[in-house]
């Protein structure tokens, strides 16, 4: 099985741990490789496949394009699949996302579906169609805070078609 998936989606957690046994005294912030190598052997385990072969292409088709959805406000850490849910990971800007307030997230991760392309959201309705969720993680780059917005089976059909 091709692990790169998993380092992607995995790397939420090495970032935590980098974090949190850094205290806030950290003297400088991971680099986003720094947390995926911390990831691979820590955490890749955890993590299980989709039954869909087209749900593990879309995984690693992200994980492979991860560059192309970072913004300015957030750097995606990567793609994975556990527990029937497809997961979006990634680090966050708090002046653009408010982690305090998961309506508030829930609508920005809700806009950012809508305004996929086509192409893209045509894709991604492999994730409703084997009935997975398609929950986003974020974590703060100064805060740290962890906040997940789950979209169900019911969500994805209205966003995607």
């Amino acid at each position: 099985m091709n692990r790169k998936f998993f380092m992607g989606a995995a790397s939420m957690g090495a970032m935590l741990l980098t974090m949190s046994s850094c205290g806030g005294n950290s003297k400088s912030e991971p680099s986003v490789a720094e947390e995926k190598a911390d990831m691979t052997e820590t955490f890749s385990n955890t993590y299980s496949e989709p039954e869909s072969d087209e749900v593990v292409d879309l995984l690693k088709d992200y994980n492979e394009h991860m560059d192309d959805y970072s913004t300015d406000g957030m750097t995606a850490l990567g793609m994975g699949f556990r527990d029937n849910k497809v997961l979006l990971n990634f680090t966050v800007n708090e002046e653009q996302f408010n982690l305090k307030d998961k309506d508030a997230l829930k609508g920005q991760v809700i806009e950012m579906v809508k305004a996929m392309p086509m192409e893209q959201k045509e894709a991604w309705q492999c994730i409703p169609n084997m009935g997975y969720e398609l929950m986003y993680t974020f974590v703060g780059k100064k805060s740290s805070d962890i906040v997940s917005v789950v979209l169900t089976v019911d969500d994805l059909q209205t966003l995607l078609y």
